[in-house]
């Protein structure tokens, strides 16, 4: 793909030679963080106007805070977000010295041009590409500023689209694009198909290498993608299915809500087309060393986007991409391959899941189990929640839905509460003859070391010397004992009906080791936490 190559700090200095050219400013939380098309199309008209990016604080782009913009002769202003009414009294201050116009933030904002006298400005915003912004630029010189250039019209763009980085343009169906598939990707008919969903501003910026990345592994791994960009968030869902019927086995959401304008219609989508909707996001503020040196995947910052992407019922969200900022200032977006690869692994599985019936499915439902006894099972006493009783009712849905829940009757609440203390509840360290107890009787999973460690030695280095710097080599103290066969085994409580397997949480083990508990970093997991984890799997 080609790169554009910028010269932003030009353009933030250039020099009025000979005569004044005349000044715009343009103020964008958008253009911030993608400076990009905007610096390139101001680099063209260079010898004509100078234009100033600016946004709002943070990002690529200077902030507009403190600068005169009364002093432009005209000043182009977009952004939506309560962010921009800490800049409305110094738009209002330019207003009535020279020409404001406001793109998409007229609810936070006021200019003093119509917009509706104007209709390609926001045609040109909404579709912008380095052309289409060149010509903004050539239209409010030829409009506002005495300039006699003539301006092309906006180049208009489909605002939702299925893409294909080997296609020579989008497809404005579903059953286009799977014509053109059928001839290009083998076995089409047979691939789980996984919708890939995300905004049309990539491609039309020639950013799409994170994109492009996820269709080739999606590819690469014997599936179908079903790459549909946006333009707005609402109603795109409801193009990867025909006439009801869903088109796709699951969707890779690279947003943070379905629907941005109207949350319960996003939610109300995404039921309609029935299949997992997983994350995918982007670090737009840091690369991907930085990104994979972080403590947090998505802290601090991103974690108040994950809780509106949980309301909208979107899982599993995973970071696939980074921000490079190359010499001449362009943020380049950059797939992050490894992260990549485990989005679209857990998205086939999730696809050949969808396909299987019900009654081949197994789940685990894993409850609340702290401090390694009979207290406190089923969920934190602070939460207020009857656990047991939501269980059973979960297994009886389960059963009525075609799930393997076993020939036993379902026990009522009661019973199940009786049996998830006695049976499959943790166990401290302090009560080795209970879990010896517990392995007689059977109501056990039990992972012998030599599993464990071949499943525990294929994870990053540094994880397991983390660790085994807390908790020492494997297999730990917690929940160990020993097999029929006299060797170390780790122990996983649970309470199976048929497919589905009742278990406790893993504790933290603060309580079971005093280093743990005095402890003031992130505490790593115990071996018994990671074991649990790797028989899921």
């Amino acid at each position: 793909m080609k790169r554009i190559v910028l010269a932003l700090c030009l353009l933030l200095a250039w020099p009025v030679l000979g005569h004044a050219l005349p000044r715009i400013a343009v103020v964008s939380v958008e253009l911030a963080q993608q400076p990009n098309l905007m610096a390139a199309a101001a680099e063209r008209v260079k010898d004509r106007m100078r234009v100033d990016l600016f946004g709002l604080g943070g990002g690529l782009l200077p902030s507009a805070a403190g600068v005169d913009l009364g002093a432009y002769d005209l000043v182009v202003v977009e952004g939506v977000g309560a962010k921009l009414v800490d800049f409305r009294e110094a738009i209002a201050r330019a207003r009535s010295r020279t020409t404001i116009i406001v793109v998409n933030g007229e609810r936070w904002v006021q200019g003093n041009v119509a917009l509706k006298d104007h209709p390609w400005i926001p045609l040109y915003w909404a579709n912008a590409t380095v052309d289409n912004d060149s010509q903004l630029l050539v239209y409010l010189g030829k409009h506002f500023l005495h300039l006699s250039e003539q301006p092309r019209a906006p180049v208009e763009y489909p605002n939702l689209a299925f893409y294909h980085p080997a296609a020579s343009q989008p497809f404005a169906t579903l059953s286009g694009y799977l014509a053109w598939a059928a001839l290009k990707i083998p076995d089409t008919a047979l691939r789980p198909r996984i919708g890939l969903v995300f905004y049309r501003s990539l491609v039309l910026a020639d950013n799409a290498a994170v994109v492009d990345a996820l269709i080739h592994d999606i590819e690469s791994r014997g599936g179908l993608p079903v790459p549909l960009w946006r333009k707005d968030s609402a109603g795109s869902l409801a193009a990867l299915s025909d006439h009801g019927k869903p088109m796709v086995d699951a969707v890779i959401l690279c947003a943070g809500q379905i629907d941005y304008a109207d949350h319960q219609a996003g939610v109300d989508s995404a039921r309609a087309l029935g299949v997992p909707v997983l994350g995918c996001s982007t670090d737009y503020t840091r690369s991907p060393p930085q990104w994979e040196s972080a403590v947090g995947g998505f802290s601090p910052d991103g974690t108040g986007s994950l809780a509106m992407s949980e309301l909208d019922g979107i899982t599993e969200p995973t970071m696939v991409g980074a921000r490079v900022v190359d010499a001449h200032g362009a943020a380049i977006q950059t797939p992050i391959a490894h992260q990549v690869a485990w989005r679209v692994e857990r998205a086939m599985a999730w696809a050949r899941l969808r396909r299987l019936p019900n009654a081949r499915k197994r789940i685990v439902v894993a409850y609340y189990s702290e401090d390694g006894g009979k207290a406190d099972i089923g969920s934190d006493p602070d939460a207020y929640l009857n656990a047991q009783s939501s269980i059973v009712e979960l297994l009886k849905r389960l059963k009525t839905e075609g799930y393997d829940v076993g020939k036993e009757p379902i026990p009522d609440a009661a019973t199940l509460s009786r049996r998830m203390a006695d049976e499959g509840s943790n166990i401290g360290t302090w009560a080795p003859q209970e879990l010896r107890k517990r392995i007689a009787g059977g109501s056990v999973a039990l992972m012998p070391l030599a599993d464990y460690r071949r499943w525990y030695d294929t994870l990053p280095a540094a994880a397991r010397a983390m660790t085994e710097a807390r908790w020492g080599p494997p297999p730990g103290k917690l929940m160990t004992s020993q097999g029929a066969d006299g060797q170390p085994v780790i122990v996983i409580p649970l309470l199976r009906f048929g497919n589905i397997a009742l278990v406790p949480h893993p504790s933290w083990g603060y309580q079971q080791d005093k280093g743990a508990l005095a402890s003031l970093d992130a505490l790593p997991p115990h071996h018994q936490y990671i074991a649990f984890y790797l028989w899921m799997q």
